[in-house]
């Protein structure tokens, strides 16, 4: 069976425990594991809150494409297991993650839902999969099983998830620092929430001396562009606006930068897609009898921060309509190569924007 996107968050939330194997699958890598991970909890702790841990690393095998491959056998033979200290009569599942790329692991998954265990959830994380992909059909078209697809977030659902995660941890934002924020937050899932558990450390806890006498901490939009200027040095815009202006050396130390910090190349690349998108909007805008200036401001949502305006505009006059979109498929190249098992995406990334940066120098 199979979900569609906006189905997704309601499965995630109350899964349906007859269904033996889920397939999570898209272009945003962030979400695919932060539902997984989701879906893994709620079977080893029998959709209880009181799970004890030790049962749980028990009851949980994590394998990948390339020994699964070797091995058909595996997959089945890892789900009927049980553990010796299992408890017989705890509504607990067994949980299989299995970790694969396109239609490696297809055969292998087919063969297993012929007859799967039914003690056991078997959870797949895999990349962006086409209608056409063995995987998908062999999941989509089996009633114990469901497909459930990850594509970035819009800047909409990122503000609702943002502003959702920051009251259930007692905060409140403001609007102004909400849109200052999601100018930073990423499509990606993954890069979202480190960006908001950093901003939850950086403001400090419900009832903490910086807001005394408060039910609920309110964050301000000086909160936000104090805890963006602590890390602007990392920042995905530094980067972003290196690599569209030209700035070779500027591109490759915010990438790295960015590497060490632990944020993801796929997302580096996303954001980067999503800017250049952007500019080919303005360009498009322009081209319909609007000012610069107006371009900027229906092309670009969020709003810029107003620091970044002139270097945008910048940008547009380096960037036309064919270049942008022969940098777009740059990107999406890239982005394509980075989800290959094995890939080294952080030389893919660094490589896509040094085109890019000497692209816009020409």
């Amino acid at each position: 069976m199979k979900l569609k996107a906006h189905q997704v968050e309601g499965f995630i939330k109350s899964p349906d425990p007859n269904i033996l194997l889920v397939l999570i699958y898209g272009s945003d890598l962030g979400m695919i594991r932060e539902h997984a991970r989701t879906l893994a909890n709620h079977a080893l702790s029998g959709g209880t809150q009181d799970a004890d841990p030790m049962a749980g690393a028990i009851e949980r095998v994590d394998l990948d494409a390339a020994t699964l491959a070797r091995d058909p056998g595996l997959l089945r033979n890892e789900a009927a297991s049980v553990s010796m200290f299992a408890d017989p009569n705890s509504q607990n599942r067994r949980v299989v993650m299995l970790r694969t790329n396109g239609d490696q692991n297809a055969q292998i998954v087919k063969d297993y839902l012929a007859d799967p265990v039914a003690e056991a959830l078997v959870i797949i994380e895999a990349s962006k999969l086409t209608p056409a992909s063995k995987l998908r059909k062999a999941v989509e078209s089996d009633k114990n099983s469901m497909a459930l697809p990850c594509f970035e977030d819009d800047p909409g659902t990122i503000q609702r998830l943002a502003r959702a995660w920051l009251e259930a941890e007692g905060f409140r934002i403001e609007a102004a620092a909400m849109d200052r924020l999601s100018q930073r937050l990423g499509a990606d899932r993954g890069v979202t929430r480190q960006e908001l558990e950093r901003l939850a450390l950086f403001v400090g806890p419900r009832g903490s001396e910086k807001r005394a006498g408060r039910d609920v901490v309110m964050i301000t939009l000086d909160d936000v562009e104090q805890m963006i200027g602590d890390g602007a040095a990392a920042s995905v815009e530094n980067m972003i606006d290196a690599v569209a202006g030209g700035m070779l050396n500027d591109a490759d130390q915010a990438l790295t930068r960015l590497s060490l910090a632990g944020t993801p190349a796929p997302a580096v690349l996303n954001r980067l897609r999503t800017h250049f998108q952007n500019l080919h909007l303005a360009q498009g805008h322009i081209e319909n009898g609007m000012s610069r200036n107006e371009a900027m401001r229906a092309a670009f949502r969020p709003s810029l921060h107003f620091k970044r305006v002139s270097t945008v505009e910048r940008q547009i006059s380096l960037w036309p309509k064919a270049k942008i979109s022969t940098a777009l498929n740059i990107i999406h190249e890239t982005e394509t190569s980075c989800r290959e098992t094995g890939s080294p995406d952080v030389t893919l990334a660094a490589y896509a924007m040094l085109r890019l940066a000497r692209a816009a120098k020409r």
